[in-house]
């Protein structure tokens, strides 16, 4: 990187570049935590089949932005409901320039006012019992009030929160702690509050965790700062650009700044350990130069292979978990080059003594331990190899068996006021968890209405015959009830009856449960499911459609009809059902890339004449080989620690998915400097158990330095209340920790038995070895 006055022109230059930018990225940041808008509803991507139906679902009928506000005794006869209900009602009419927060409002108690008309025929108690298990509670008595947002309202959702709530409190007199407040809207805005209460509450402490932990480690506070300042830009940079670049933050990105903020400190304290390697070996004024010349590669090759592990997330189908591994893959790399821009220059004009870095040695019993440890491992070098290979074996088997969940039980604590209510609600009113499923008829069906609703009326008992289906509401809710006897006197009653529903067909438009398009007609059957506990979706799904198309295919057989209706199945279920087998999928995928690119990028490495070398048949195979062996530590942690959560079933969440090509990039980095080490020290000649004691001598305190400081950095973040981001936080805390294990334990130990014989370089390709 050139001389010490080079050295230092480009820390200039730097400096005075980044204090440039800053004030642009300042306001870019905040721009951006302003914008927080968390909508687990849309983290499939757009043109992901259940994303697509969703959207036409919303377009056709209404959105699920709703919230469902209920109190103890709120009973179907409580006189403070019904004037709660006039109130937003009468808000919801209002003309205001910017338009109203709420589109429409019901309850319970309107619904079976609107049932007990005369013309519908049904006394009170058959309109309670439609509606039991959808807007009215087991007892038949207990309902809650249901708001539909308009777009402004989703929009500004925690002004429509604060103005439903105060208006229920106002009205009704309940305090906060006797109204429940549910709905998707009310979760997505829980999300958005935690979220900006992590970033409030653990962004300052975690940074402050990282830098003490530098401090620690280097025993300088010139250093410790210097990386500091290049990894605090790095996280304000990947904040700005989120904002110039039209990314809105979101709770799953929350954790993005951080983590590039400590895998900054992590390469910072690697690249000055090794300019403290050559100030021990008396390198002098040109330490600086020869700890570049040094570390570059293993360094380079550390981020380069970082970003893989974190890019591979790119093919994920879930948005922000795509847009994490883009930004913080791009992230790394900008702050390893910054790095390599701004250390060597503070060393250059701020040297450090090898008396110095003598007296600050509080480590020379860890070096000790180290060595013994290494000696321990290379006795017993076979023995550990077999045990690592079988861990990974029983891992693989507990792997197959992962499943994941990203219902609203698994964003919060037990114990939160969002998932209290959420509970109270489904015990007292009704499941909460929307399935809804679609008839559609074409326009040249030649059927009149009262034919679509009698075939309407068996697939919806098909839908309540589903073991894990609540309530169930559809067009059928509001109709009197369909005449299906036969006979001459049923002809004529059928035609009476048909001529009604043409003549109210506006009211059946406006119940949100019939749509109409080109001729076409789209029939709505609403069903509820619990979001509580642990329900397989995929099981309820397949049951359900296991009801639903036989019946379709025996109507379609039928000579009189000569079509068949089509189906689709929608709403929130089948929207977490796609978006969590996504996340499954998506891991392996994603996995496979950054283990491919990876094992690639290290087999290069590992061939002795480089790049030229790995174009020859033999170096390439070599090559290959070498890259499998170094990749089984980097597996290892991903494999053990997610194949324990497969046998303990365990579900992983959108926060525990992403940590798996995190931490795979990361393991990379120590195994990389290791080798480099090893690879150094078997080139001067040193037999292969030598050279793995050298190797824990020169870059074992280095790895448990950065382990600690990234490990610890983001378990600050475990406090979090927002689940994701907790998981997150503990699992890459237990991961990098297992991965330091497998680096200083399963490494060496293939190193040492007779697979690793082929690491070691030959003392005759030493020329050119820095």
């Amino acid at each position: 990187m050139g001389s010490g006055r080079a050295n230092q022109q480009r820390l200039l230059v730097t400096v005075v570049a980044s204090l440039v930018a800053t004030p642009f990225l300042i306001i870019g940041a905040i721009r951006t935590m302003d914008s927080m808008h968390t909508s687990a509803l849309h983290w499939l991507d757009p043109s992901e089949p259940a994303r697509v139906e969703y959207e036409r679902f919303t377009e056709q009928f209404q959105s699920g932005n709703t919230i469902l506000l209920s109190w103890p005794g709120c009973t179907l006869d409580d006189p403070r409901l019904a004037e709660l209900e006039r109130t937003i009602a009468h808000y919801a009419a209002a003309a205001t320039p910017d338009g109203p927060l709420v589109q429409h409002v019901l309850s319970g108690r309107s619904l079976v006012e609107d049932l007990s008309r005369p013309e519908l025929g049904l006394t009170r108690e058959q309109a309670i019992a439609r509606l039991q298990g959808a807007m009215i509670g087991p007892d038949g008595e207990s309902t809650c009030l249901a708001a539909v947002l308009s777009p402004r309202g989703e929009r500004q959702r925690a002004e429509s929160h604060g103005y439903l709530v105060e208006t229920a409190k106002q009205v009704t007199g309940v305090t906060d702690e006797e109204l429940r407040v549910a709905g998707p809207t009310v979760d997505a805005l829980a999300v958005d509050i935690e979220s900006d209460r992590s970033v409030d509450y653990y962004s300052g402490p975690s940074a402050l965790v990282s830098f003490l932990a530098c401090l620690w480690c280097l025993r300088s506070l010139r250093y410790s700062l210097a990386i500091l300042a290049v990894a605090g830009f790095g996280e304000l940079m990947i904040l700005g650009s989120l904002h110039y670049l039209g990314v809105t933050m979101d709770a799953v990105l929350i954790v993005l700044p951080p983590l590039v903020f400590v895998l900054t400190v992590s390469s910072g304290i690697h690249l000055v350990n090794y300019y403290y390697d050559q100030v021990r070996a008396g390198a002098g004024d040109d330490a600086p130069r020869r700890a570049v010349r040094q570390g570059w590669a293993p360094c380079s090759m550390a981020a380069l292979t970082t970003a893989l592990g974190l890019g591979s997330l790119l093919v994920s189908r879930i948005t922000p978990v795509a847009t994490f591994g883009k930004f913080a893959a791009g992230g790394v790399v900008i702050a390893v080059l910054l790095l390599f821009f701004t250390l060597p220059g503070v060393m250059s004009r701020w040297p450090i003594s090898r008396s110095a870095i003598t007296a600050g040695e509080t480590t020379s019993a860890l070096v000790v331990y180290l060595v013994r440890m290494a000696r321990a491992v290379c006795r017993r070098a076979s023995l550990i190899t077999a045990l690592g290979i079988g861990c990974l074996i029983v891992g693989g088997m507990g792997l197959a068996q992962l499943r994941t969940s990203i219902g609203v039980n698994n964003l919060f604590a037990p114990n939160s006021r969002v998932i209290q209510d959420f509970e109270w609600m489904e015990d007292n009113v009704a499941n909460l968890v929307p399935l809804e499923v679609i008839v559609r008829f074409p326009p040249d069906d030649g059927l009149r209405m009262i034919d679509r609703l009698t075939l309407l009326m068996r697939v919806e008992q098909a839908v309540r015959e589903v073991d894990s289906v609540g309530g169930v509401m559809s067009a059928l809710t509001f109709c009197p009830r369909v005449p299906t006897a036969r006979g001459s006197n049923s002809i004529f009653r059928r035609a009476q009856f048909n001529a009604r529903l043409e003549a109210n067909r506006e009211e059946l438009l406006a119940s949100h449960y019939l749509h109409e398009a080109d001729g076409g007609q789209d029939w709505r059957i609403s069903a509820r499911v619990s979001g509580v506990g642990q329900i397989d979706y995929q099981v309820v799904l397949d049951e359900l459609r296991g009801r639903v198309e036989p019946l379709l295919d025996e109507y379609a057989a039928d000579p009189r009809h000569g079509f068949r209706p089509q189906t689709s199945y929608t709403g929130t279920m089948p929207l977490v059902y796609g978006a969590q087998h996504a996340l499954l999928e998506d891991m392996f995928y994603s996995m496979l890339l950054a283990f491919v690119l990876v094992w690639l990028v290290m087999s290069m490495m590992l061939t002795d004449s480089g790049v030229r070398g790995f174009a020859r048949a033999g170096a390439l195979l070599k090559g290959l080989w070498l890259g499998v062996l170094a990749m089984l530590p980097n597996v290892f942690p991903i494999v053990v620690v997610f194949g324990l959560m497969g046998w303990l079933d365990w579900p992983a969440d959108i926060g525990s998915t992403m940590t798996a090509c995190v931490a795979l990039g990361i393991a990379v980095d120590d195994t990389l400097h290791f080798l480099a080490w090893y690879r150094r020290e078997t080139a001067k000649g040193d037999p292969p158990q030598l050279a793995i004691r050298h190797s824990f001598q020169h870059c074992g305190r280095a790895m448990i330095q950065t382990t600690v400081i990234c490990g610890f950095g983001m378990l600050v973040f475990g406090l979090s209340g927002f689940m994701p981001t907790k998981r997150f936080s503990l699992l890459m805390f237990t991961l990098l920790n297992a991965a330091l294990v497998a680096d200083l334990v399963f490494l060496p130990a293939i190193l040492a038995s007779p697979l690793g014989g082929m690491f070691a370089v030959r003392k005759r390709r030493a020329e050119g070895v820095a």
